[in-house]
């Protein structure tokens, strides 16, 4: 089927989050961002959800529990198919990848 609607949850351990960039890519190869170094500061993604109906990303507090506003929309997925290989990107924006 299509996508209509998605939300993104994601459990990161990681003590500097002030450094992360985490973008989500459709097998369409549309490339969304979720989160970037700046967003917060301090550690960890606890039972995080990214979602277009979520709270700002500057309200929450580490370990960043709850729903949260992705930097560029998810709905930007709507229509694709949901079928394929989608792909997580997490880079430390210091230059190592995470993924």
């Amino acid at each position: 089927g299509n996508i209509s609607d998605l939300n993104v949850r994601l459990n990161i351990n990681y003590a500097n989050l002030g450094n992360f960039k985490i973008e989500l890519i459709s097998p369409s190869n549309t490339r969304i961002e979720l989160f970037r170094s700046g967003d917060v500061s301090g550690a960890n993604l606890t039972d995080t959800w990214f979602d277009d109906a979520g709270a700002p990303r500057n309200t929450g507090v580490a370990p960043f529990t709850g729903r949260f506003i992705p930097r560029q929309a998810l709905a930007a997925f709507n229509g694709e198919s949901a079928n394929g290989q989608w792909t997580l990107e997490v880079r430390d924006e210091t230059g190592s990848s995470l993924s």
